[in-house]
């Protein structure tokens, strides 16, 4: 059964559509598919399954939309996510992770951490993001091994190599 307050994390496929790198800086830009709907559970056994954009609760992210890299809050961000657009059939992201090599202070940095999460997502290696959410409403199947997820919250989304 569905928590409200347990913080849930979820992996899809990331779509890498679209990605540029800027040739003046360095930076990289993609796009994402967070959460679609299906028709079937994934492997935790969610479906989702939202009527109205309304029902995805973005405010939280949108305040703080830092990209961690695989959930770790510990650690400095990979990159932004720039934009956030909700639909009644799923959310989408754009993201940015910068390139900092030209910043004294932060140049290795970018070279051990930045640098091989770009070039992953260039070559299509890394294709995975992962959110973290909050089911505020949910229905559950009558087997009690699905949920449906009719509202979330998204805190916050992740780049991930596994899901």
């Amino acid at each position: 059964m569905a928590d409200s307050q347990t913080l849930e994390t979820l992996a899809v496929d990331l779509e890498t559509q679209g990605v540029q790198v800027d040739k003046e800086t360095g930076d990289v830009t993609f796009d994402a598919t967070a959460v679609d709907k299906r028709k079937r559970a994934n492997r935790k056994g969610f479906i989702f399954d939202w009527d109205r954009p309304e029902d995805v609760d973005v405010t939280a992210f949108r305040a703080n939309p830092i990209m961690p890299y695989m959930h770790e809050s510990f650690s400095f961000p990979a990159g932004v996510w720039t934009e956030i657009t909700v639909t009644n059939k799923a959310v989408k992201v754009k993201g940015l992770i910068p390139d900092l090599s030209d910043d004294p202070d932060l140049a290795d940095f970018d070279r051990e951490f930045l640098r091989p999460i770009r070039g992953a997502i260039r070559k299509k290696m890394l294709r995975m993001v992962s959110i973290g959410f909050y089911i505020t409403e949910w229905e559950e199947e009558e087997d009690g091994r699905v949920i449906r997820v009719k509202k979330f919250e998204i805190v916050e989304i992740s780049l991930v190599w596994i899901g």
